[in-house]
């Protein structure tokens, strides 16, 4: 259910041209995404290891991050208490930097 949920909103971000960045933990450990999202995932979209609970401590995603121009993000992901908050506030931080 939860993956279903997740790939009906990268669809609605690839419908309204909203850039999709994705990333797994220790792909070679634990595998990679779930199918159900590498199938709706655009086709040249780089899934990036995560070997850090925050997206904002790997500076080749943060590189990425910053070249979408974007100042909103919307993150999901299946470790909210965890990975999804440490990014959500590494991400709050990296703004406040730019905003300087």
């Amino acid at each position: 259910m939860v993956a279903e949920k997740a790939a009906w909103l990268i669809q609605v971000a690839k419908h309204l041209s909203v850039p999709i960045i994705a990333m797994g933990e220790d792909i070679e450990k634990m595998g990679s995404l779930n199918q159900t999202i590498l199938d709706v995932l655009p086709q040249d979209t780089k899934i990036y290891n995560k070997d850090y609970f925050g997206l904002a401590s790997n500076p080749e995603i943060v590189m990425t991050v910053e070249v979408t121009g974007r100042k909103t993000a919307v993150l999901l992901g299946m470790e909210t208490d965890v990975c999804v908050a440490q990014s959500a506030l590494g991400l709050m931080i990296m703004r406040r930097n730019w905003e300087q």
